[in-house]
Order: structure tokens, then C-alpha cells, then sequence
């Protein structure tokens, strides 16, 4: 991809990143949206045939609710990437359909990402991106981070579409870096923010060809922006996105987030 990452592959207990959190909570989570509590169960009356799973729910070109019996959920990513003292696993405290999600985490004075990426098919003119994320409390001098990136790279040319959380509130971004070998931030705030300790669905679409780009957000169903991103002009081309975290800034707070019930559909 147009992005040089570091990217540290690993293997589930293999060295510490994936440590095990089953124990954390039985079958049952209570789960706060919007100042609301919705009650996910995974266990039916005896002799019930058992609940789907979310993604057994969603037609979809990639769907991740991080419930795999076997634990084998990276299985379904194309890499992790995961900076040194940096956490991706799953717990099952905190979840919106049980029994787990996905939790992720840079410890203060931290740099780098705790992320995992997928491929997805080339040459999409628009991808539909939903998932349901949880901010933990952050202090205002933890810098920012960066999620819920979506990279499409041309031939020439790339842009990063990207979610910037930092103190105050959170910005759409586009980083559109060009032939050239110049590049640009263009940045849109939201019509709101995400207050810690609540979990919001985000439902993002992103219409790249014709292009200039285009993006819409909503937030728990409300929209949130809609605006034309016009120094992005690179069109379609190969792409993946990510779940967690992709990059640290100014870090000197803990930020963890939890994420559940990725769906990515590709158009």
C-alpha cells in the first residue's frame, strides 16, 4: 500500500499482545448507548437452537464480531499491526453482542498503532463502513489518535479517510498525498464527539469515483457530516481499512477503545 507501517505479526499467545480476558464477565453484557442500557444475550431457553451470531446476520463483504468459538479471529484480517507495549485483543466485558469484542490500547508515552487490516477488492467507486466503538476516559494531554481508516491508493496517489479523536472532539480527515510527492490534510469536524463510557454505532460512507471524494457519517443513526472532500481526486484503486487504532500523537495518556460488530461493504 502507499503507506510504509511497521507492522509486527503475531501469533494469539504467542508473545503477550493477546492476553486472555475470558473471565472477565459471564454470557450477559449491559451495554450504554446513548445514555441507554441495551441488554445482548448469547443464551437461549434449553433445547432452543442457539442465537446467530451477529455476522451471521449481515450480508456483507467483510464482517467481524470478534465471537469466533475458537478464538481464531485474526484469522479473518490481513495483518495485525501493533506497536511495541501496544495491546489488540478481545474481552468480553464490554461488548454489543456477546460474547466478545475487540479492545485496544496505547499506553501513555506510547507511539504507534493497535490495529488490525483488511484487504478489500480493488476498484470499488464506494465502501459502507459501520461499527459500534467505546472511548475510555482520556486525559487532555493524551494528544490524539487515529481510526476507522479506510486507504484507497491509485496508481500515482493515495489518500488516508480517517477519524481524528484528540481533546475537544473529532474530526473527519482526508490525507491525500499526491503524485508529486506532496500532500495534504483536509480536516471536517463533527457536528458532535463521542463522550467516554457510551457506545456509538458509526455508519460511514465514501463515494471515491467520480471523484472529487465525497463522505457522509452518521452517529447512532443521526447524521454528523456530509461534505465533498475536493483535494481528494485519486479515484479508485487498491484498498484496506482498519479496526482500532492506526496512529499515536503527543501521547502522554492511556487511550483505549473498545470496538464490536465491523460489517464493510464494497460497491
Amino acid at each position: 500500500m502507499g503507506l510504509v507501517r511497521y507492522v509486527f505479526l503475531f501469533a494469539l499467545g504467542g508473545c503477550g499482545l493477546f492476553p486472555d480476558l475470558g473471565g472477565l464477565s459471564g454470557s450477559d453484557a449491559s451495554v450504554e448507548t446513548g445514555g441507554s442500557d441495551v441488554v445482548s444475550q448469547d443464551v437461549n431457553a434449553e433445547g432452543a437452537p442457539p442465537t446467530p451470531t451477529y455476522c451471521a446476520t449481515q450480508d456483507a463483504t467483510f464482517c467481524e464480531d470478534f465471537d469466533e468459538a475458537d478464538g481464531g479471529y485474526l484469522d479473518n484480517w490481513s495483518t495485525p499491526s501493533v506497536g511495541d507495549g501496544n495491546t489488540v485483543t478481545t474481552q468480553t466485558a464490554l461488548v454489543t453482542s456477546a460474547p466478545n469484542a475487540l479492545v485496544v490500547e496505547v499506553p501513555g508515552g506510547n507511539t504507534g498503532g493497535a490495529s488490525l487490516w483488511k484487504d478489500l477488492p480493488p476498484n470499488a467507486s464506494e465502501y459502507d463502513y459501520s461499527f459500534s466503538i467505546r472511548f475510555e476516559p482520556y486525559s487532555a494531554g493524551s494528544g490524539y489518535v487515529l481510526w476507522g481508516q479506510i486507504e484507497v491508493d491509485n496508481t500515482d496517489a493515495f489518500t488516508e479517510y480517517r477519524f481524528s479523536t484528540y481533546n475537544g472532539g473529532t474530526k473527519f480527515e482526508a490525507h491525500v498525498y499526491y503524485p508529486d510527492g506532496g500532500n495534504t490534510v483536509a480536516g471536517s469536524p463533527l457536528s458532535t464527539t463521542f463522550n467516554a463510557g457510551q457506545w456509538y454505532r458509526v455508519d460511514e460512507k465514501l463515494t471515491v469515483s467520480p471523484p472529487p471524494a465525497k463522505i457522509q457519517v452518521m452517529l447512532n443513526g443521526i447524521q454528523v457530516l456530509s461534505t465533498t472532500i475536493t483535494q481528494a481526486t485519486d479515484g479508485p484503486g487498491t484498498a484496506e481499512f482498519l479496526a482500532g487504532i492506526y496512529h499515536t500523537s503527543g501521547v502522554t495518556g492511556t487511550w483505549r477503545l473498545e470496538i464490536d460488530d465491523v460489517v464493510m461493504r464494497v460497491k
